[in-house]
């Protein structure tokens, strides 16, 4: 437990919370309600058939009568635990939804947590995300439980999340604040609460700056938050435009930029998942982010938001280059396409949701992933292996990654000593990356690696300077059938040539928190002397 604290893959966070942020200074939560809720109640039988809830990857079927033993059951994962708490398995019912077993839930719910505020049923992030999720349903169905008591239970929402917003400092503040703020402003909106609304729209237009880079890109090295936050701020949007807010131009900048960049992170053969995926919602949940379909979020959206939406996506054109500078480079040459991942300073970001996986890449041909990044299917410690960079298509030396594992307590100037920032370049056809990598293995120094695309190649090549002679392997990820060949390997009908001893290992590609598919792990390691050169070219088939 106390690992994933540190590393910010905890939803406590990474230590005591500190005072508020400075800009909510004088801002207090009286629940100054402006307006009438304006949803109905749901009216509904008990539940008459059995339930199919996803809790984070842990799938439990319920039958009428056992809502009690759902909300007082323990769970191996936590996220699970905190999905069941969060009502975020509603979003997985889609259009299946059973209003009554939501109403059923929601009232055992209420009977064991809703006077006791302490506890994981109450941390800040699952109150809000809790909140959210029911509001979304009573604008659908009616508000589940009898009226005025779900009004109480819910109007607490505000005064548990502010009381103990997830604040760590200017440092080692990450997402939650925003969320923290997603569900005051939301909340606020549908409820009618007028302070809920101003400390929320100001959190997130605080902490936008925080999150994204100038180019619209999540700071937390995580395709798939990139998505879930630029959920967030697309909510932010669309509602106080509906609302009639001042600040609906300000989100709308913001939203646009995020958008315009995951539509860059999207490649032919689908959305590659490099770093953690979030708990929160299955992937598919969010791809009309990054296609064109209304599925998933979308279709809990009325028609008139969904096309404005879609119009928000085209309000920007990122230069590829531009999104090289913050960490990701994507190439797009005949039929190749790469997305490489190298985090700005070369550490991965604290805090954050990144892996160690400088230097990693997902690789498609026309819409077949060749190279795939494995993703990571669960923040307990036996998931802790799909961080390594082992896991990712990358290169170590002496078991050593590029750079060593990020802490909270490290200065910028600290890390400077140890790594320095790499140095990238970047064409339509070509990217290279090149860092004085590797500390802590003696008389090594900088290592370049280049992609390049060309009609019908795809080549990747590292060069290592230093001298002695050291282990130097290459890993490469893909769920496409892997045999052996003389001069190297073939995958999925793509000859790959490769010099060194490989060896092939099964291992899994995940697809969505806790859901996986069948993958294949390469290992290509080379007792060599530096300063050492070598390419892994991969053909596609004729």
């Amino acid at each position: 437990m106390m690992q994933r604290i540190l590393t910010g893959r905890s939803p406590i966070g990474r230590g005591p919370l500190l005072a508020r942020p400075p800009y909510l200074a004088g801002y207090v939560i009286e629940n100054r309600r402006i307006a009438r809720v304006p949803s109905g109640d749901l009216i509904s039988d008990a539940p008459s058939a059995s339930v199919e809830l996803d809790l984070a990857g842990f799938r439990i079927r319920l039958r009428p009568g056992e809502a009690d033993a759902l909300v007082a059951g323990t769970y191996d994962d936590r996220e699970s635990l905190l999905a069941m708490h969060r009502f975020a398995w509603i979003s997985g019912l889609g259009p299946a939804c059973d209003p009554a077993w939501v109403g059923e839930i929601w009232v055992a719910w209420m009977r064991r947590y809703g006077a006791d505020r302490a506890g994981w049923a109450w941390h800040p992030y699952t109150a809000a995300e809790r909140l959210i999720n029911l509001l979304y349903f009573a604008a659908q169905y009616g508000l589940p439980g009898l009226r005025e008591e779900t009004l109480h239970i819910l109007g607490a929402h505000g005064g548990a999340i502010y009381d103990r917003l997830e604040y760590f400092g200017t440092e080692g503040t990450g997402n939650h604040l925003a969320n923290n703020g997603r569900g005051l402003f939301l909340g606020g909106l549908w409820l009618g609460y007028a302070d809920w609304v101003e400390i929320g729209e100001r959190i997130l237009l605080e902490e936008a700056g925080r999150l994204f880079t100038a180019s619209g890109l999540l700071r937390e090295g995580s395709s798939h938050y990139h998505l879930l936050v630029t959920r967030w701020y697309l909510e932010a949007w669309l509602f106080s435009h509906r609302h009639g807010r001042a600040s609906a131009s300000r989100f709308e900048s913001i939203a646009a930029l995020a958008l315009a960049a995951a539509r860059h992170l999207n490649l032919p053969g689908g959305f590659p998942f490099i770093g953690d995926i979030s708990p929160d919602c299955k992937p598919e949940y969010l791809t009309g982010l990054t296609r064109d379909t209304s599925d998933g979020w979308l279709a809990s959206l009325r028609e008139p938001d969904v096309s404005a939406m879609k119009a928000l996506s085209g309000l920007f054109d990122i230069p590829l280059d531009r999104l090289a500078e913050d960490g990701w480079m994507r190439i797009e040459s005949d039929r190749w396409a790469m997305l490489a991942y190298a985090a700005p300073n070369g550490w991965h970001p604290m805090p954050g949701h990144a892996h160690y996986d400088f230097g990693g890449f997902e690789l498609h041909h026309g819409t077949v992933p060749v190279i795939c990044d494995l993703g990571r299917g669960s923040y307990e410690e036996s998931g802790s292996d799909a961080v390594a960079a082992s896991s990712h298509a990358t290169l170590t030396v002496d078991g050593r990654a590029a750079y060593p594992i990020n802490r909270p307590y490290y200065a910028d100037a600290f890390r400077s000593k140890i790594v320095a920032p790499p140095y990238r370049t970047w064409s339509a056809q070509s990217a290279s990356v090149e860092v004085p990598a590797f500390p802590g293995v003696t008389y090594v120094g900088q290592w370049r690696r280049t992609w390049t695309a060309s009609s019908d190649m795809f080549s990747i090549v590292d060069r290592i300077e230093g001298h002695g002679r050291h282990s130097i392997t290459r890993y490469l990820q893909t769920t496409l059938p892997v045999a052996t060949t003389s001069d190297g390997l073939a995958i999925g009908g793509h000859a790959v040539a490769v010099d060194g001893h490989v060896t092939i290992r099964p291992s899994r590609r995940w697809t969505a928190y806790g859901r996986s598919e069948p993958a294949t792990s390469i290992k290509i390691n080379t007792e060599a002397a530096l300063p050492w050169q070598s390419t892994i070219t991969i053909r596609s088939p004729r």
